[in-house]
């Protein structure tokens, strides 16, 4: 006979072996058949979207980007450098590597795409040093013959709401353009930055 704290503590045991299982937990050399039923694992493929904007931008590129004076007194500023666009093994993370060096010095950011299945929508993250989050969020869709995308980020005790359009020309060349503006309020033409392959 078992003794009674110990067959309590197996009913316990049992238990809560139930629940890890019932739950999805693997245990140690378990393995879960893929599945086609919703949100399944065969479902996190990238969609036509995030394969259109993949094969469309992988590469690297030189970019020379142009911003627009913000007032009467601002200066234009111009800028020369590099994106290199790539994906990870299964088609996700598209990612973005900007790298450009203007009047003002060396400004790098990063940012990251993805296709989210269970809210059936193409999403990205970016990060910036000027970014006072670091990293913020945004949604991309396809409108009109092009990419856009929009998001927004703190600066400072501001939020600044951006939209970002991206437009082909042919499989060599692409120009994206950016506006923005404080959250609420109207955006205006920030830079523009145009792009052609490498080879």
């Amino acid at each position: 006979m078992i003794p009674k704290p110990t067959r309590v503590l197996v009913l316990l045991l049992a238990t809560v072996a139930a629940v890890m299982i019932a739950a999805g937990f693997r245990f140690r050399g378990e393995t879960i058949p893929p599945t086609n039923q919703s949100g399944g694992a065969s479902d996190q493929l990238p969609n036509a979207l995030m394969q259109r904007l993949s094969e469309a931008l992988t590469g690297k590129w030189t970019i020379e980007e142009t911003s627009a004076p913000i007032s009467e007194q601002a200066r234009t500023i111009t800028s020369h450098g590099t994106e290199v666009w790539a994906t990870k093994p299964g088609g996700i993370p598209l990612t973005e590597e900007y790298h450009a060096n203007g009047p003002d010095g060396d400004q790098d950011d990063h940012a990251f795409f993805w296709w989210d299945a269970s809210d059936n929508k193409l999403k990205g993250m970016f990060c910036a040093a000027f970014n006072t989050e670091g990293c913020s969020p945004f949604s991309v869709d396809w409108k009109d013959g092009q990419f856009v995308i929009t998001g927004e980020y703190k600066s400072g005790t501001k939020t600044i709401a951006w939209t970002k359009n991206f437009k082909m020309s042919g499989a060599d060349a692409f120009t994206q353009t950016l506006y923005q503006g404080i959250k609420d309020h109207a955006q205006q033409l920030a830079s523009t930055i145009h792009s052609t392959r490498m080879k």
